[in-house]
């Protein structure tokens, strides 16, 4: 199954220069234009073959990664959704894929902070991961296209109504 994220989105959230950075191999420098360009797909001839090469090696390291966040929700996700149609579902998108972005810049950065950004982030995807398991938060699952957004609100019945009023 295909991440919830792309190496783009992650590149585009986190700053191309930081991933290129931490997804370089073995220590070698990965240039932020040719790391976007390798991403997406772009004629890179023109560029020395070693760098371009280090260029994919980071990708495939990104690819990893998001694949691996992408399990780790798939895990959650699977107790509350067997079938995993929230995957697919549009109202879920944006969500699954800030979740996977999440997961995944933690994995790719190294922070040693205890109160940096990605980590505090990367806490709050796992919190709601398993308030989804637990049932606390719900993804829309019904087929698209039916007009409903899955969006639900429910409200106690209004307590100063016409009716309850019309003897006082």
């Amino acid at each position: 199954m295909s991440p919830y994220a792309t190496a783009a989105a992650l590149a585009a959230r986190e700053n191309a220069r930081t991933v290129a950075e931490a997804a370089a191999p073995n220590d070698a420098a990965v240039d932020r234009e040719l790391l976007l360009a390798v991403i997406n797909d772009e004629d890179v001839k023109d560029r020395p073959a070693q760098d371009v090469a280090a260029a994919r090696a980071a990708v495939r390291k990104i690819t990893d990664i998001l694949a691996r966040a992408s399990a780790t929700m798939d895990g959650y996700l699977r107790g509350r959704y067997p079938e995993l149609v929230a995957r697919s579902h549009p109202d879920n998108a944006q969500l699954l894929e800030r979740l996977c972005l999440d997961l995944a810049a933690f994995d790719l950065v190294a922070d040693e902070d205890a109160e940096s950004p990605r980590r505090k982030r990367h806490a709050d995807a796992m919190r709601t991961l398993e308030r989804i398991a637990r049932g606390e938060v719900a993804l829309a699952t019904h087929a698209s296209g039916d007009g409903d957004s899955g969006a639900r609100a429910w409200s106690a019945q209004a307590q100063f109504s016409r009716e309850a009023l019309a003897g006082l």
